[in-house]
């Protein structure tokens, strides 16, 4: 078991508007969450006029549960338990966001010896893991959204959603909790079946997978509705600027089938020359979700289509839709059976003192989770509705999909993905120096295809130099058709030397250093949108996120020469057990910092010169 509990106190600073200066609320909106309002306390802030400190929590526990069992001498089992859960809440000066997490992990594991030279393997697991973002209710139950008089947003519906919607004045701190309710709850079943032999030089292996994965996803945003008002006398004038809201339900049941099958050989060629050559299969069939509540965008009909077409599509997004039965797969992308990944390893010892390796290797990737929203977040199903300059007085906030001015701008996945896979090499030469100590020096290599890339599908066509924006390609949607596409790539190169001292007289050390350069189109879900320009994903290439060009590891150990079977002090009594036993073991870690981009706000482009 290990656990961790951590506090910390972070003060808070805000702006909030006085009772005078919010005046006498005057329609419902205002009247159930004006009194909400943080009462200004500090008249030495500064620019600030509300003051708090806040508690940052931080908790975990793990717990771990492990049986070995030898049947007999040719038959074993074991079976293993994991047990995680852990809980954050990151405050804000009148709110915070709650990150709970669960995991269970199961593992038993079936060893039978068929013959001196066969051993059968069977392997099965089940994993389950929860992990969610959602703002604190600062009253639990409470459901502000359905007081305020407010429809059709999702916050309002469910009660683990419930919550402020976020009021923003011009020149104040925000209020309400106005953020996004993500999050899901994974399970994984899976088995494995793997059997070796050993023939003359060759130890086979040859084994198959399957895995079963279960998700039930939430992604709403903003879940509780977001409202800007451009001055105090139009929030009391009950005028929001900006009003936007989530409106529908996110929510998605999805399943998956994995399958893979691999066959490897170990060949001792030679007492100096080893080949290790495999090949893997595998398929991971698309998501599907099982209630058919899913869609995308297709850009060759500039329509938004499904599998299963929903019986309750309004009248004003008919126009706009593909009702033809099956008109996307279910899993609403085309199943991707190409998953091939060859498997070449080979070792060369030159000398006594001298070894040489390369290897290479094709590897798949899982789906990622989070992209699953982009065929669940689709009108009629859920959207995000915007409309400006709106009343609380003379209209319904939010008004229904029939009632907007505009069509939303669905997400969406982009119909031709397929599974991301990486390419690796690696080259080493490892020289034995003498005295137990080794140098090693190798480089290693990938290149990544296919990785998950956001942008947006609906953005304003590129501009000729000098000249401006063109239009939007679909004329029909508004801005905002957030696509994932399979369309990013990364490579990656490094150079390493290594030197590792094993223990002699007492002294221990490894010292790694590594040159290297990681660049992308995307560094993983940095932002929402990590896509400059839709039609020129080229201009996002350069240096990850991530990328450390040089990093230095060095740790060591002494064990002090002091005490019983030592150089000193070696005759026992007090003097071993106060000074005997002891060890030294630092360990430093020296790396460069990660890049940064430079970017200049509007009007600051010098172009033509």
């Amino acid at each position: 078991y290990e656990g961790l509990r951590s506090s910390q106190s972070i003060p808070q600073l805000g702006n909030f508007p006085t009772a005078a200066q919010l005046g006498t609320p005057t329609y419902l909106f205002a009247q159930v969450l004006q009194p909400s309002f943080p009462v200004p306390n500090c008249t030495t802030c500064g620019t600030n006029d509300y003051s708090v400190t806040a508690i940052e929590p931080n908790d975990y526990d793990q717990g771990v549960v492990r049986s070995d069992q030898t049947l007999s001498s040719k038959h074993s089992l074991f079976e293993r338990y994991v047990y995680y859960t852990a809980s954050e809440i990151v405050p804000s000066v009148q709110s915070g966001v709650f990150y709970p997490q669960l995991g269970h992990n199961v593992s038993v594991g079936d060893t039978y010896l068929i013959s001196p030279t066969v051993v059968n393997e069977v392997r099965l697991g089940y994993n389950r893991a929860y992990g969610f973002t959602n703002e604190i209710n600062p009253v639990p139950g409470k459901n502000w959204v359905q007081l305020a008089g407010l429809q059709n947003i999702s916050g309002g519906i469910t009660p683990s959603e419930y919550g402020r919607p976020a009021i923003t004045i011009t020149g104040f701190t925000g209020l309400g909790e106005g953020g996004n309710s993500q999050g899901d709850t994974e399970n994984i079943y899976s088995i494995g079946d793997t059997i070796s032999d050993v023939i003359g030089r060759h130890t086979f292996r040859v084994g198959a997978q399957f895995q079963w994965r279960q998700v039930r996803q939430l992604t709403d945003t903003p879940a509780r509705g977001s409202f800007t008002f451009a001055s105090l006398a139009a929030y009391q004038a009950g005028v929001c600027s900006i009003c936007q809201a989530g409106s529908g339900s996110s929510l998605g049941h999805y399943t998956d089938n994995t399958y893979g099958i691999f066959m490897n050989d170990i060949w001792q060629l030679g007492h100096n020359l080893t080949l290790n050559y495999g090949l893997r299969w595998e398929y991971a069939s698309p998501f599907v979700e099982k209630n058919g509540l899913a869609g995308m965008f297709d850009p060759t009909t500039q329509l938004i289509a499904f599998h299963k077409v929903p019986s309750n599509i309004p009248a004003v997004l008919l126009p706009h839709v593909n009702t033809t039965p099956n008109f996307f797969p279910a899993g609403m992308v085309q199943p991707d059976k190409r998953g091939f990944g060859p498997r070449l390893g080979l070792a060369y010892q030159a000398t006594p003192g001298t070894v040489a390796r390369v290897g290479y290797g094709v590897y798949f990737d899982n789906t990622n989770i989070n992209e699953l929203q982009f065929q669940r977040n689709i009108p009629p199903f859920y959207f995000n509705a915007t409309i400006n300059n709106a009343s609380f007085i003379t209209q319904t906030l939010m008004p229904g999909l029939n009632e907007l001015p505009a069509i939303p701008a669905p997400f969406s996945l982009y119909p031709g993905n397929r599974v991301p896979y990486t390419q690796e090499w690696t080259v080493s030469v490892q020289q034995d120096l003498g005295h137990s100590t080794v140098f090693e020096l190798g480089y290693t290599g990938s290149v990544t295809h296919k990785l998950w890339k956001r942008f947006d599908q609906n953005e304003d066509t590129f501009a000729q130099v000098g000249g401006a924006p063109g239009p939007r390609p679909f004329q029909n949607f508004l801005h905002g058709m957030l696509t994932s596409k399979n369309a990013g790539g990364s490579n990656f190169d490094g150079l390493s030397a290594k030197l590792e001292q094993r223990s002699r007289n007492g002294l221990f050390y490894l010292v790694n250093y590594q040159w290297s350069k990681n660049l992308d189109n995307n560094s993983g879900e940095a932002d929402a949108n990590d896509t400059s320009y839709s039609t020129h994903f080229s201009f996002d290439r350069s240096y990850s996120n991530y990328d450390t060009s040089s990093r230095a590891v060095g740790s060591a150990g002494y064990e002090l020469p002091f005490g019983t079977g030592r150089r000193f002090l070696n005759s026992g009594g007090i003097a071993n057990v106060i000074a005997g036993g002891w060890s030294v073991q630092p360990i430093v870690q020296l790396r460069t910092g990660f890049p940064f981009s430079v970017t200049g706000g509007s009007g600051s482009c010098t172009c033509g010169t």
